[in-house]
């Protein structure tokens, strides 16, 4: 028969004891604790963050990490996920900064976490507010996210994560202004003119911007074509809608920012000459159409000077000679008979 010995040392200065145990209860003991303070430790605490998903840059967001404390007295702290795109200031922006209220602006560790704050014992269902203070900038520029996290240290610990989206809310500003040494006004049939349109930023991955163009004047839409200009990069760019008197420029995806079109008067047997064209951007309540397929954050507005030229079409001339024979009569004979 095995015994197991424990021998602890009681208050009174003189007494001491032995306690005997039967083996198998003894190690049954042991065992159990042993498994009750590995579970302990082997189980992390779940964190969830709930709030906002995205909202315009003018907001700011709460959001709320809730975990259970096992009645224990925890410390915990919030920070941010080096993948975020959105960059992190406590001062004068340039985006945004965490804090316990909506003016607060806490400055971050150098682990990119906040100082470590504790809550009381006793409490089971935890739960810590965190505000995402948003600067609200005139800076045209893509949506932007912030990867908010939380940890806590009570038992094991745990922490959780969360992806909120800072929506641009300021326009991508579009211009449109002839090429330089590429065309000029009169333009006779069969020449062409180039023009640039313009965004105020390039575009990234995922985003779209529809440009509206106004073709009017006293030249109808049989007087000229419209087409990319070959030779240009035109990055992401496409062009729909040619045969009418409102064609579309659409910018799309990562490095969109620039296309080049050519404007050509047609050749055709209709007299032209003198007739007008005004090349334009649509008007600010085109741009907001709900027919186009704008993605960016802000919208786009037409640039408010560098939006439109003139110029004016003209008839090739075509020369005629005609050869006339004299003929030499006699006084009183008309020479023909």
């Amino acid at each position: 028969m095995h015994l197991i010995k424990f021998r602890c040392a009681f208050s009174a200065p003189a007494a001491s004891g032995v306690f005997v145990l039967d083996g198998l209860r003894g190690a049954a003991v042991v065992l159990l604790g042993l498994v009750v303070a590995l579970t302990a430790r082997a189980q992390a605490q779940t964190v969830t963050i709930t709030g906002t998903a995205s909202a315009p840059e003018s907001q700011s967001t709460q959001v709320t990490a809730a975990f259970n404390a096992s009645g224990r007295l925890y410390s915990g702290q919030w920070g941010v996920g080096g993948s975020s795109t959105a960059t992190y200031n406590a001062e004068d922006g340039p985006d945004y900064a965490l804090g316990f209220t909506q003016t607060e602006r806490k400055t971050l560790l150098s682990n990119r976490r906040t100082a470590r704050f504790s809550g009381s014992p006793g409490t089971q269902n935890a739960s810590h507010t965190q505000w995402v203070n948003v600067y609200n900038d005139n800076l045209d520029e893509p949506n932007e996210t912030v990867i908010v996290w939380f940890w806590t240290y009570s038992l094991q610990g745990g922490s959780g994560s969360f992806t909120y989206t800072i929506e641009d809310d300021d326009p991508t500003i579009v211009s449109l202004e002839k090429v330089t040494g590429q065309g000029s006004s009169p333009l006779s049939e069969g020449q062409k003119v180039a023009f640039r349109v313009s965004l105020g930023r390039t575009l990234v991955a995922g985003e779209i911007i529809d440009v509206p163009l106004s073709m009017t004047g006293t030249a109808s839409t049989s007087d000229w074509s419209l087409a990319l200009m070959s030779g240009s990069p035109n990055t992401g760019v496409t062009l729909r809608d040619t045969s009418t008197s409102t064609p579309k420029v659409r910018f799309s995806g990562a490095g969109a920012r620039t296309a080049v079109l050519e404007l050509t008067a047609t050749s055709d047997s209709n007299s032209d000459n003198g007739e007008t064209l005004n090349v334009a951007l649509g008007s600010d309540s085109d741009f907001d159409s709900s027919s186009l397929g704008t993605n960016v954050g802000g919208g786009a507005d037409p640039h408010s000077t560098n939006n439109s030229f003139d110029i004016t079409l003209t008839e090739t001339t075509h020369t005629v000679s005609i050869g006339i024979a004299t003929a030499q009569a006699a006084e009183g004979n008309s020479g023909f008979t």
